[in-house]
């Protein structure tokens, strides 16, 4: 009787056994399939292997490649994202495992419920879509602008000698890093292969400038002026006007850096500006916006005086009329620029004015300066060079023709003293900046149509002495002979003349038109623009 108990009760463990334990797979792993009715997040893997469910994820990245995400910012702006172009990845190595275990391992009562299941509901296993973060927070960072609303912060309008306080409008901007990591969770739970809007993380960006904030703005800090309109041609004088007018009424807050060539860009006719003469490569070219240096070197000049921080100037590449040497600051594409920072505790106001003649800058802000306390600047010129000058020959123009194509330019460097006084006596004298500016030929065209041998003989042996006296001179001795010779010719007519009528051959009245090389002047109006490096044009 106990021999029979025992064996009932070792038959009742080898049943348990079978019920409950984990059997191990009797055919080799890689026969192993998946069951029928289980997806790793869109893509079906029933019946598959291993090997073959890994690459049907593989091809299902492949195409989402192509898929275009929407990318949603402030108020309705979007812009559009490949999956590529956010360097969509995917996980699915801890989905394929998983479903290769439905029905496969567990106990019998689990494989079974498992089998059941899947006959009446799909299964769907995660699947781990992840953007590479630095990609995608650079092309939202690319596309920051057009995703986001910028605050426009407070200001203030000048009439006169009073100021009006204009309130500004908060804004709205796309925060990279956040929407990043919203992107990510937006691919790991509610991604279904058909919904790609996807919303960025934002953040309110407050507008600077409080009434009383503004209210201090109402001292003179910094004054400067220069003169434009002498007679350097309406096309230039109206760059320095429309220029003028992009900075004049802009408010600086404290600590801000202001980029001049921001508010004067983009240098287009569609925005007002005309062909006008620059430097380039030594010589007065027009290009569109010549002129605009006026603008920047005035103002520069009124922010040296204000005693701002200048953080980026430039001299131009040869000296300008309009200011001493190394009091300039050139401008030329996006990389000679006029900068500063607003080093006060307080905003500063830009006023720009031009009235047809004089352009000036005004800087108005809190003076907290000692009174009687005066910041002036002097040039002092180091070394300068000579004067060189230069012909070109013209056959297609008159022999007489002489016209002047650039003014020279000598090389210089030159100092900017800052001179501080305090009630009339001279506190400190430091050297502010060093500028060296490049030699340029005076350069003339010389009309040599018509000169004979001699004629030219004359102006060639003149141009080898580089000296323009000798030049003009040479040109008058070639126009005196060419004079000489329509005389003679004169002569020699009317004697022939005078010998047929006196042996009585043809009676004929001799009509001559006494014929003149016309001498025609040409000047050109140097519009002490400025230049650039050897490939652009300073403006």
């Amino acid at each position: 009787m106990k021999k029979k108990m025992v064996w009932l009760f070792s038959a009742a463990v080898m049943m348990a056994g079978m019920l409950f334990a984990t059997p191990s797979t009797t055919k080799a792993d890689e026969d192993v399939k998946i069951a029928d009715g289980i997806y790793i997040g869109t893509v079906y893997v029933g019946g598959m292997t291993e090997e073959e469910a890994n690459a049907a994820i593989s091809e299902y990245v492949d195409n989402l490649m192509s898929t275009t995400f929407t990318l949603k910012g402030v108020d309705g702006t979007s812009v559009d994202a490949t999956a590529q172009e956010m360097g969509i990845t995917a996980d699915a190595s801890d989905s394929v495992a998983a479903a290769l275990e439905v029905t496969h391992t567990g106990n019998l009562i689990t494989r079974y419920k498992d089998s059941v299941d899947l006959k009446t509901t799909d299964r769907v296993l995660p699947i781990s879509l992840e953007v590479d973060k630095q990609a995608t927070a650079m092309f939202i960072y690319n596309h920051h602008d057009a995703l986001s609303k910028d605050a426009i912060d407070a200001t203030l309008k000048k009439s006169g000698d009073e100021f009006t306080y204009v309130a500004g409008t908060d804004g709205e901007q796309v925060k990279e890093v956040e929407s990043v990591y919203a992107i990510n969770e937006f691919l790991g739970t509610e991604y279904d292969g058909t919904n790609t809007e996807i919303q960025l993380v934002t953040e309110v960006v407050e507008a600077r400038g409080t009434e009383e904030e503004l209210s201090v703005v109402k001292d003179l800090l910094g004054t400067y002026t220069t003169t434009y309109g002498n007679n350097s041609g309406s096309s230039r004088e109206h760059n320095v006007e429309n220029g003028a007018s992009f900075v004049n009424g802009t408010v600086v807050y404290p600590g801000e850096e202001y980029f001049t060539h921001q508010n004067l860009e983009p240098i287009t006719e569609e925005n007002g500006y005309e062909m006008g003469g620059t430097y380039l490569n030594g010589a007065i070219v027009d290009s569109v916006g010549g002129g605009i240096c006026q603008v920047s070197t005035t103002l520069y000049n009124a922010a040296i005086r204000a005693e701002l921080e200048i953080t980026q100037r430039f001299n131009h590449s040869m000296t300008v009329t309009y200011v001493e040497p190394s009091a300039d600051a050139a401008m030329a594409g996006d990389y000679k620029d006029l900068r500063f920072i607003n080093n006060t505790d307080y905003p500063i106001y830009l006023e720009v004015t031009t009235d047809g003649t004089y352009i000036t800058a005004n800087i108005y802000g809190c003076e907290t300066r000692p009174e009687g306390r005066k910041v002036d600047y002097e040039s002092v010129i180091v070394s300068e060079g000579e004067e060189t000058y230069e012909t070109k020959l013209d056959d297609t123009q008159d022999l007489g023709y002489y016209n002047i194509d650039q003014y020279a330019h000598i090389a210089i460097t030159a100092q900017l003293w800052k001179v501080v006084t305090v009630d009339g006596k001279e506190e400190s004298r430091e050297l502010f900046n060093t500028s060296t500016y490049k030699a340029s030929p005076k350069i003339a065209t010389i009309g040599t149509k018509g000169a004979t041998a001699e004629q030219l003989a004359l102006i060639n042996n003149a141009i080898a002495t580089n000296d323009e006296e000798q030049v003009l001179a040479a040109i008058d001795q070639a126009l005196a002979l060419s004079a000489a010779q329509e005389e003679e010719k004169k002569a020699t007519d009317q004697g022939t003349d005078k010998k047929k009528n006196n042996n009585g051959n043809t009676d004929s009245t001799d009509t001559t038109t006494d014929t003149t090389t016309d001498t025609t002047t040409g000047t050109t109006t140097d519009t002490t623009t400025d230049t650039t490096t050897s490939t652009s044009a300073e403006e």
